[in-house]
């Protein structure tokens, strides 16, 4: 498919689960859970296909069988001053920030607890610090970025 960025397709479907009687935290493990699923099933299902493009499963396989890691936006931020990119608390991740902060990982990670004032009007705010919201971004390995975020209402 054309397109001028190897993150975006022409079409695409997107994932933004805030559900009645649930919170944040079983939030992410919903989420967790459905991309966990989903790779297992491509894994069961499609591992031929997967060879013929040269698809290295092993990387695959650590998406279902560890546990995604969690870090959140203060840790971020503070992570990529040290590395030099030019952020500030309060901004929001471009693509080459979400780049490396997956990369630290083998596998998809949650960012979590952003700014209220770059977060959607109805997230909840975390209890105690009013100025971040519980909230979180799951940024998939490779350089995908983002490809779920979730909030508590």
């Amino acid at each position: 498919e054309k397109s001028k960025t190897r993150r975006h397709l022409i079409e695409f479907w997107m994932m933004e689960p805030e559900m009645a009687f649930v919170d944040h935290n079983g939030n992410m493990a919903l989420q967790e859970e459905m991309v966990k699923f989903v790779v297992r099933t491509v894994l069961d299902k499609h591992r031929n296909d997967l060879a013929l493009l040269e698809r290295d499963t092993a990387k695959l396989e650590n998406v279902i069988n560890k546990p995604f890691a969690k870090m959140t936006y203060d840790e971020a931020i503070d992570y990529l001053q040290k590395q030099g990119h030019e952020i500030q608390w309060g901004d929001d991740f471009g693509a080459p920030d979400e780049t490396v902060l997956a990369n630290l990982h083998d596998g998809p990670v949650f960012v979590e607890h952003f700014p209220t004032a770059i977060k959607a009007f109805y997230m909840k705010p975390v209890p105690g610090r009013p100025e971040v919201v519980l909230a979180a971004d799951l940024l998939a390995p490779e350089g995908y970025g983002e490809i779920i975020g979730g909030s508590q209402r």
